[in-house]
């Protein structure tokens, strides 16, 4: 069926249910799918309906894989059922463009399968989808094999307007290869971009544990906790985008921080960096290195223009003892209300760390010891001082 079919659009179809219904239908070459303002559209491929009591029994079991296969995921509608709309019943091997937008009573869009599957998708633009949780919904246990060969041919990824998007999946790791543009608007509860995979069973608990221990452990010097005590970053080590080129983040409220150090050093490509209206953001860079470690020099090599914009709690970039930005050219900064400083003074974490810090911050006193620069607790401030250059800077606002 539909075995020439190369493009499909769907678009303002508002009792549109599925496309149809199977045990199973491939698009062999598929290569273009738009779906536009479906608001009832929660499954591309319904089960087959049962006729007989043998078709009863069949479709139970079929009905009965499907619920275990995905028992972890919560992604039943008010009758119990559990609604992905593109799951294992589906395959479009050589989809290269896919376009869902307006869908409001998604939840999950790919299963684990289908997500594998999508070996030559390039542009996903998912938008105004009002119920959407996550992009990829898992359903493997926390020690299983990771996401990393998946989306192995993403060159652009779009996520807008979708309030109720809380991560794009869960995975130990996820390597997104070729992704050069990733934009993220208007997702208010997004505070993690890749989630930890869930525990099934005793051991999944104990290595979930040892795992969000060992995170625990590397950043354990970050105000990054939720008020049920979880850290989130946006962007941790989780996700490496070794080719990003573009990235902007907008209307995002629940952020607080946007990159590991890791995923930062992790972004040799970056050129457009583009931050706003996003309420709750504290810094671009945690870093969970010591004081004295290393500096942030080879960091964000290629970034050329640079935009914080609308940011009330933004209190620094991030912290070092310095950082270069060798090609940035344009540079803007607006609506800030708490920076007082770019780069902060790296956090001690001994007493061997603090005797160091102290050191440091003694070397700046004594340098700008002329300068009325303190804040009320003493504490000078420059936002622009010795621990960051911007050699090649043409516009600054």
């Amino acid at each position: 069926m539909f075995s020439k079919l190369n493009s499909l659009e769907l678009k303002a179809l508002p009792n549109l249910a599925r496309f149809g219904t199977a045990n199973y239908i491939e698009f062999p070459v598929l290569e273009k799918l738009e779906i536009v303002a479906c608001v009832k559209l929660v499954e591309f491929i319904g089960n087959k309906v049962a006729a007989s009591s043998k078709d009863t029994r069949i479709c139970n079991e079929i009905e009965q894989r499907i619920l275990e296969e995905e028992e972890n995921l919560d992604v039943r509608s008010e009758t119990g059922v559990q609604y992905i709309l593109f799951d294992k019943k589906v395959v479009f091997p050589n989809l290269v463009s896919l376009t869902v937008h307006g869908c409001d009573n998604l939840r999950f869009l790919f299963s684990f399968s289908v997500a594998r599957s999508l070996v030559l998708l390039e542009h996903l633009k998912i938008s105004l989808c009002e119920l959407l949780q996550e992009i990829v919904s898992s359903t493997r246990e926390c020690s299983e094999e990771n996401m990393d060969n998946m989306f192995s041919k993403l060159n652009s990824l779009e996520l807008k307007a979708l309030p109720n998007l809380a991560r794009f999946g869960t995975a130990n790791y996820i390597e997104f290869p070729v992704l050069e543009k990733l934009e993220i608007v208007a997702c208010v509860k997004l505070v993690e971009f890749i989630g930890n995979k869930v525990a099934t069973s005793s051991k999944d608990t104990r290595i979930c544990k040892e795992i969000e221990q060992r995170i625990l452990e590397e950043e354990e010097n970050l105000d990054v906790r939720s008020e049920t005590g979880v850290q989130y970053i946006l962007f941790d080590k989780k996700v490496v985008f070794p080719n990003l080129v573009s990235l902007t983040v907008h209307g995002c409220d629940n952020l607080r921080f946007l990159f590991s150090f890791l995923v930062a050093r992790s972004l040799v490509l970056l050129e457009h960096l583009k931050i706003s209206s996003c309420e709750l953001l504290q810094e671009i860079v945690s870093s969970t290195r010591e004081c004295s470690e290393e500096n942030m020099d080879n960091m964000f090599s290629k970034l050329n223009s640079l935009e914080l914009k609308a940011l009330p709690n933004l209190a620094r970039f991030g912290t070092a003892n310095y950082i270069e930005f060798p090609v940035l050219e344009k540079f803007e900064i607006a609506a800030c209300v708490k920076l007082v400083e770019f780069i902060g003074n790296k956090v001690a974490t001994s007493s061997k760390d603090t005797r160091i810090c102290n050191e440091i911050k003694q070397r700046i006193l004594e340098e700008e010891e002329n300068l009325d620069v303190r804040s009320e607790t003493g504490v000078q401030y420059i936002l622009f001082d010795k621990k960051v250059v911007f050699p090649n800077l043409v516009s600054l606002t």
